[in-house]
């Protein structure tokens, strides 16, 4: 089963495995596949990219912290590090904003689009001056893909673990029950605003 998985900034695919353990789901981050005792999701496409980079550069290189256990990547170190990153990045952003002369007082809602740049998909009177900034800013464009490439690969992590879950029971009710996986992808929308950042996801067809 393909589980699509974050970045359209990547452009290549490797295979990997979801797998569970006592200390919580985590992704193998050396970018082979990996024969376990457990049932596993094959997961596929960019997200898979992202493990398998994190197992030639090291998580700290692509996602900025230090895993507890070496070469894995946690699913809940990837909340916990995605939010303290997103709360960092909220609050610099306020800043950059108000320099810029960017109404702060409504909420911006941010999403990658198709061909790589970052865009706002909400109705802001600054919608086009803060797209404008973030194709000038390489460094605030690249620090919101990875803020929202952790929050997307640890929801999708959980998905998938859930998946194998329900597979290890029923199989085929499984397939019926998470059959979405098969052919959607997961999208992130990190909203910022003075009060505070929040990420949501919804599907769109792979």
């Amino acid at each position: 089963m393909n589980v699509n998985l974050v970045g359209k900034s990547y452009n290549a695919a490797l295979t990997g495995t979801v797998k569970r353990s006592k200390a919580g789901s985590i992704f193998s981050a050396s970018g082979k596949m990996q024969t376990t005792d457990d049932d596993k999701v094959n997961i596929s496409s960019q997200g898979a990219m992202v493990s398998g980079l994190a197992g030639k550069l090291g998580i700290e290189g692509i996602f900025g912290y230090t895993p507890k256990t070496p070469g894995v990547i946690n699913i809940d170190e990837l909340e916990y590090y995605g939010r303290k990153f997103l709360d960092e990045y909220n609050a610099d952003l306020q800043n950059i904003f108000r320099e810029n002369n960017i109404d702060t007082g409504k909420p911006i809602n941010l999403e990658n689009a198709s061909d790589g740049s970052i865009v706002v998909t909400n109705n802001h009177p600054d919608k086009a001056k803060i797209e404008e900034l973030f194709k000038e800013n390489q460094e605030i464009g690249n620090e919101y893909k990875k803020i929202n490439n952790m929050f997307t690969m640890a929801a999708e992590g959980r998905e998938a673990s859930e998946f194998q879950e329900a597979y290890s029971r029923n199989p085929d009710a499984a397939v019926a029950q998470y059959s979405y996986l098969f052919n959607t992808r997961l999208e992130g929308t990190i909203r910022i605003s003075d009060k505070a950042a929040e990420i949501f996801f919804h599907r769109e067809r792979s």
